[in-house]
């Protein structure tokens, strides 16, 4: 037992050091593919001109760079390729942990699909399906989504999840940016999506960094950098619903203290257990205090965070429309504080939300129109029916 945790230490010290030198040149080019439209990418032959002409620049973040791409294999087929950072190291690392990943997802559903892998003037390369704009850009365009909207998304990630998680898999790092709509935004009917970006997810077997996912939609847990496991992906399924119901990030933060309090905000006192594991973990001590009677507590919230924290309603005011209540109590499960209280995807899949019926825009109106036809149909046959009444009734109608 000493040996593992002295073993889990040693890997922990050495992610932290890879990840201080990685943010260091995160704001450079350094190591990043320099796209230009029209050039080539990928000489393997029999494409020793190139396979993949460049169109334009679709993402660039701090990973790499994913690119629209023309096939030539395929005439001109639209495809994404995602060019990973030839430096550091871990980059190329990371990457070559994604595509393993990504072979055993392959053909799960709701889960993108990688084409093939490949490596192009150092860079490890990987071919995508094509997708739309992400969940976040919706709502940040048009604000809440519709109800329905809300349930098709949900519930496409859900069956993600539970695929990844069946075969061992935590993808680590869900959020709205990593959600991408395969179907048109505005199209009758469902709403399709694929989970992506599969650069975070480890096998749960594998040894786990100490901090999990995107700073919004982290859990508890990897907050204060307690141990995690799948249920961290649930949590931010929860956040995501709240997001795509108010229309807005539920955690809008860039500190880790205030963002504790935000979640107390939202749910209530995270229980001292809870915050204890953060206390004996490696969570930096600036997060927590022992109060009295020897209880763990966090922080008192720093200065420049108490408007972004006192802007978090709770979930019961957040979420308080009536046609919002199962959506509401699919939340509450997903982000409970005990890690192993929350509902896991299966069960998820299974509650009432999804069983719900719920009008899609276009039924909705459709709905409408038919009422107003209705009524236009029977306002006539109303107004002949006074007629009749004043015409064989005089004496009654002007009251004896």
């Amino acid at each position: 037992m000493e040996a593992q945790h002295a073993e889990y230490w040693r890997q922990h010290e050495q992610y932290h050091k890879a990840m201080k030198e990685s943010f260091a040149q995160a704001e450079s080019e350094v190591g990043h593919f320099v796209c230009q439209p029209g050039a080539m990418i990928d000489h393997t032959p029999p494409y020793t001109q190139g396979r993949y002409r460049t169109v334009q620049l679709l993402g660039h973040g701090t990973y790499g760079k994913v690119v629209l791409c023309e096939d030539s294999k395929y005439n001109g087929a639209n495809v994404a390729v995602k060019l990973v950072r030839k430096e550091p190291v871990i980059y190329r690392t990371a990457a070559q942990n994604e595509i393993a990943i990504l072979h055993k997802v392959d053909g799960g559903p709701a889960v993108v699909k990688m084409l093939r892998s490949f490596e192009h003037m150092g860079h490890v390369c990987m071919t995508f399906e094509l997708l739309g704009e992400s969940i976040w850009s919706l709502v940040r365009r048009y604000g809440p989504l519709h109800l329905s909207r809300v349930r098709d998304v949900t519930y496409q990630v859900l069956q993600a999840l539970d695929y990844c998680h069946s075969k061992g898999i935590i993808h680590s790092d869900v959020k709205s940016e990593n959600i991408l709509i395969a179907s048109h935004p505005d199209a009758p009917g469902p709403l399709y999506v694929k989970l992506v970006d599969f650069g975070c997810a480890i096998f749960d077997e594998a040894w786990h960094p100490p901090i999990a996912g995107t700073m919004n939609y982290r859990a508890p847990e990897s907050v204060l950098q307690a141990p995690w496991t799948y249920s961290v992906d649930m949590w931010a399924v929860g956040c995501i619903v709240i997001e795509m119901l108010i229309g807005k990030q539920v955690f809008d933060l860039v500190h880790d203290d205030v963002h504790l309090h935000m979640m107390e905000r939202l749910l209530g006192k995270l229980p001292t257990q809870v915050l204890a594991r953060g206390w004996h973990s490696s969570a930096p001590r600036g997060l927590l205090v022992v109060g009295e009677g020897g209880k763990v507590r966090i922080c008192d919230c720093r200065p420049e965070g108490l408007q972004v924290m006192q802007a978090v309603m709770p979930l019961e005011q957040s979420l308080a429309a009536k046609e919002a209540a199962d959506a509401k109590d699919l939340v509450t499960r997903m982000m409970r504080y005990e890690p192993t209280e929350r509902v896991t995807a299966p069960e998820a899949m299974g509650h009432a939300f999804f069983r719900a019926k719920i009008l899609y825009p276009e039924q909705e109106a459709e709905v409408m129109r038919r009422r107003r036809m209705m009524m236009l149909a029977i306002l006539p046959l109303l107004f002949l029916a006074i007629c009749l009444w004043f015409l064989f009734f005089p004496a009654e109608a002007e009251g004896g």
